[in-house]
């Protein structure tokens, strides 16, 4: 009888051999669901940065809402670090990319908190900011054709959320500009403008001897200059008539004929809108706003005499206090003239018609037109608050904050 060879070591071969398999896998499906662990880790995390450098936009929008001058948006937005999720470790700074007028560039960099064993993760959101709706020009004087400073007019800037005009300290932004092809800007002898010259693409100003002014902006295209609105409850209420008054007068907003004083007339505007088709305030009278925002909208033509005083009780001379508008809803062309010394804290928009500044006229605001004419000793000395006002609402309505672009890496 043939005994067969002892199989004892093949099988404890087999067993190693399968235990050793079985250790492999075991050891694979360890290290995958470490590897699965982690990368649901790094989504998370990934997830949470996200949302801190979002929480960082949507702050910086809040903030651009509440800032007036946004060309100081670098000091004004927080640079330290902000947690969201300050359990989780993950922080949020903001920084300005660049501010002007209207737009400001904001990045948020979100990352976690230094600690062992955790990814160096961090997440950037970049963002465009704009005004929603329409402001006024960034200028103290802007045409749709044409602009003229005869000798010796002068424009320069100040800020009235800081303080009143100190024309011992004048601000350098004092720009005028215009979309004209054809000598957009004339600027006469010893004309000085404390700002910059803004003309689109080619467009050559006429600069005579000894005008002074800081350099030339060149735009792609024409600055948009819609007409206003007259509020609809406003176009659409009854005539309160004429105000003919050789004696103080006190008048609350609504819609009027024409407003009409001799000299040394006295008019009190009560805050809200006012519709009129004529204005005549002979020389010097004297335009009070009450405490308060009045817009006062012209039909026709509106002409103050000499020496008249408008609006300059107003508190840091705020021109946003006062905006003399044109109300093109009729077709009729509107005029705004204002004869020599007169005083105005306000702005003045015409964008279909002409202003004109007679000699030794200070404006403290703004004036933008068709066309616009400075005599000699005339100045405009652009309020920076008007830009922080809505003159002219987007499609949406209202003012505020438009994000306009995105991006993140």
């Amino acid at each position: 009888m043939i005994r067969r060879p002892c199989s004892r070591g093949f099988v404890l071969i087999s067993m190693i051999m399968l235990l050793a398999c079985l250790f492999t896998l075991l050891f694979a499906l360890l290290t995958l669901s470490e590897q699965r662990s982690r990368l649901v880790h790094l989504n998370t995390e990934r997830t949470v940065l996200s949302a801190e450098a979002r929480a960082g936009l949507s702050e910086a929008a809040h903030l651009l809402a509440e800032i007036h001058d946004w060309n100081r948006a670098a000091g004004e937005l927080p640079s330290d670090p902000v947690s969201l999720n300050q359990a989780l470790g993950a922080w949020h700074r903001l920084e300005v990319v660049s501010a002007r007028s209207q737009e400001v560039t904001v990045r948020s960099v979100a990352w976690f908190e230094a600690a062992p064993g955790r990814p160096g993760l961090t997440r950037h959101l970049e963002a465009t900011f704009r005004r929603a709706g329409l402001s006024f020009p960034d200028a103290a004087l802007y045409g749709a054709r044409w602009v003229v400073l005869e000798s010796n007019a002068r424009t320069d800037s100040y800020n009235s959320r800081n303080a009143a005009y100190d024309p011992k300290n004048p601000g350098v932004e004092g720009h005028v500009g215009s979309n004209a092809d054809l000598t957009p800007i004339t600027l006469r002898s010893n004309a000085d403008v404390k700002g910059d010259l803004v003309v689109v693409q080619q467009a050559q100003p006429s600069i005579r001897p000894n005008a002074r002014y800081t350099q030339t902006q060149r735009r792609e295209e024409p600055l948009p200059l819609p007409v206003v609105p007259v509020p609809a409850d406003l176009a659409g209420s009854s005539s309160r008539g004429d105000i003919h008054s050789g004696v103080p007068v006190e008048l609350s907003p609504g819609r009027y004929g024409d407003l009409t004083t001799g000299a040394r007339g006295h008019v009190v505007l009560k805050p809200g809108d006012y519709l009129f088709d004529n204005i005549e305030m002979g020389q010097n009278s004297v335009l009070l706003v009450a405490e308060g925002k009045v817009r006062v909208f012209v039909r026709q033509r509106a002409e103050f005499g000499s020496n008249t005083r408008i609006n300059m009780d107003a508190p840091n001379q705020d021109s946003t206090s006062l905006l003399m508008i044109a109300d093109y809803s009729t077709g009729q062309k509107t005029e705004f003239h204002f004869n020599s010394n007169c005083d105005l804290v306000g702005a003045v928009y015409n964008p279909l018609g002409p202003v004109r500044l007679e000699s030794n006229t200070q404006v403290f605001g703004n004036v933008t037109a068709d066309t616009i004419q400075m005599d000699s000793f005339a100045q405009v000395h652009k309020d920076r608050a008007l830009q922080s006002l809505v003159l002219v609402p987007d499609a949406e309505g209202g003012g505020g904050v438009r994000r306009t672009s995105w991006s993140s890496w």
